[in-house]
């Protein structure tokens, strides 16, 4: 996998057959591309430099974000142009490897969601894959729907750019995290702020839940 410039996130994904288990790794980057290798690719072949799988060209603009749906079939990816974009992902015969029998050989685009008016940042499935959070520098928090783009809630209560949103592992509540030096909790029906954590010092950049529901880490 080849970027032509930096890359600001990287995704993982586990696909588990009846024959095999194959991992996926997906990167974007300021190249406005969006990249997936296969992770069980052959050594001996391409040593420690696998090509990419496949590759994603529809963005305009630098993506800043890329993550799976929870069953792997679809990528969400988003860009500083405020632009969020579903890609399904196409299998075929693998080329890189002998071990796995399918592997991502293309995409077809789905749905564009365009509902923010600054820079997109972040964006994270629901565990139940129908929705989809999208953070921007626009400071709100969206919640919509991954198969229509329409938009569920909007989330306002930062002061700041909003730099990363996760959702509980029940899909209930989200946590997003801002400039503002913020972390707030929230309901993912009605936006209804549930807590604020205002320990930071300084912007917060990345927030992330464990799988106890309750508890938050950033």
């Amino acid at each position: 996998m080849r970027h032509d410039g930096p890359v600001y996130s990287v995704a993982w994904f586990t696909k588990n057959t009846t024959k095999d288990t194959t991992t996926y790794l997906a990167s974007a980057s300021a190249d406005q591309t969006v990249q997936v290798i296969d992770m069980e690719y052959d050594p001996d072949v391409y040593g420690s430099s696998p090509p990419a799988s496949y590759i994603y060209r529809g963005h305009k603009d630098s993506v800043n974000s890329v993550a799976w749906s929870p069953d792997g079939t679809h990528l969400a990816s988003a860009s500083r142009n405020g632009l969020v974009r579903i890609t399904k992902l196409v299998g075929g015969p693998s080329k890189i490897t002998s071990y796995s029998e399918f592997s991502v050989v293309g995409g077809d685009d789905v749905l564009t969601y365009a509902g923010h008016k600054g820079s997109v940042h972040a964006v994270a499935w629901s565990p139940n894959g129908r929705y989809l959070a999208s953070a921007s520098a626009d400071i709100t928090v969206q919640v919509w729907d991954a198969t229509n783009g329409k938009t569920i809630v909007r989330y306002r209560e930062h002061r700041n750019v909003v730099t990363c949103v996760a959702w509980s592992p029940d899909g209930t509540r989200l946590a997003s995290a801002s400039s503002d030096g913020t972390v707030q909790v929230w309901n993912a029906t009605d936006g209804s702020r549930i807590l604020t954590y205002s320990g930071h010092k300084g912007p917060v950049q990345v927030v992330a839940w464990w799988k106890t529901p309750g508890l938050g880490f950033c």
